[in-house]
């Protein structure tokens, strides 16, 4: 597999795969017109990903604002995160999330809740 690149949109993260360096980024906004239209591609390119890459993978998240559709939808992206990690895969997630910003920080920790994955919450002072 390729990296895979998705410039960000005034609606949509930014989001770079790379097999062989075992990373993951999805950062920006997330509020696409079609949550299934964006999501079911990205989770099915998460698939191929995993069954590309052999060296441990960190999963890079630095969201600024998600709509609810969204969130249901990077929810799916982490249970897919989570299935694979179950399956032996060495997986990290990294929530990044501006100090003064509490309800990313909030989401953070309700995902960090909700999965079964090595979750790090990371403070940006920017």
């Amino acid at each position: 597999m390729e990296i895979y690149h998705l410039p960000a949109s005034k609606k949509t993260p930014k989001v770079i795969l790379d097999p062989e360096k075992g990373y993951f980024e999805f950062s920006g906004i997330a509020m696409p017109e079609d949550t299934v239209v964006f999501f079911d591609p990205l989770i099915k390119k998460i698939k191929q990903y995993f069954e590309a890459t052999k060296v441990p993978v960190v999963f890079h998240f630095s969201v600024y604002y998600f709509n609810s559709l969204s969130s249901k939808m990077i929810y799916e992206l982490f249970k897919e995160i989570e299935r694979q990690f179950k399956n032996g895969k060495d997986i990290q997630i990294e929530w990044t999330f501006e100090e003064d910003d509490e309800s990313m920080e909030e989401a953070g920790k309700l995902f960090a809740e909700s999965i079964d994955v090595p979750f790090k919450m990371i403070v940006s002072e920017s």
